[in-house]
């Protein structure tokens, strides 16, 4: 065999052969070793010489099988499996129920999606126009929120802004899309 950059065209046979000893192979010389790719505009598999990474011994052996049996499904039309990343929808609410105190709800379908959210309240000058975060809360677990003041309000707009965020649940990533409340304004 060819080492070292020469590609080599091979039969399927040779290469199940190929891919089932790289599967074994317990060991990396210090010149490397060939890893069984398949290329997919020839129909054919390729040897590629790989150079010795420096891994922990059982992380080259599970990425040396990793690789075989990616060979092998390729080569009998299997695709990779493909991760379900589901993006749910989220609602927030805004109230102004005292002088110095915003409240409200997330929501979402979703129940993980409702809780431990991060929301941000925004003040806009009714004279500048100027926009400014007034304060940063964590929804609790049913995802309500609130939001003291040191003093009464100001008169202006107030918005509240759920942040988008990424979290696993049912055995997949999931994405909780962010979302804006509508504005309310304080006389």
């Amino acid at each position: 065999m060819q080492r070292a950059r020469d590609r080599l065209t091979i039969s399927r046979r040779d290469v199940m052969r190929l891919c089932r000893e790289a599967a074994r192979l317990d060991y990396l010389d210090s010149a490397g070793v060939f890893i069984w790719v398949y290329e997919r505009r020839r129909d054919r598999c390729i040897a590629q010489d790989e150079l010795h990474q420096e891994q922990s011994w059982r992380g080259e052996k599970k990425e040396r099988q990793r690789r075989a049996s990616n060979c092998r499904n390729e080569l009998h039309g299997a695709k990779k499996k493909k991760k379900k990343i589901h993006h749910w929808p989220s609602q927030v609410t805004i109230t102004h129920p005292t002088e110095t105190q915003f409240a409200g709800v997330t929501s979402s379908k979703f129940k993980d999606c409702r809780k431990s959210r991060v929301i941000g309240l925004y003040y806009t000058d009714p004279n500048t126009g100027q926009t400014q975060p007034l304060s940063v809360q964590r929804t609790d677990g049913a995802g309500r929120y609130q939001v003291d003041l040191p003093k009464p309000a100001y008169t202006g707009n107030y918005q509240v802004q759920l942040i988008a965020r990424k979290i696993r649940a049912r055995k997949a990533p999931q994405i909780c899309n962010g979302a804006q409340s509508p504005v309310i304004t304080v006389f």
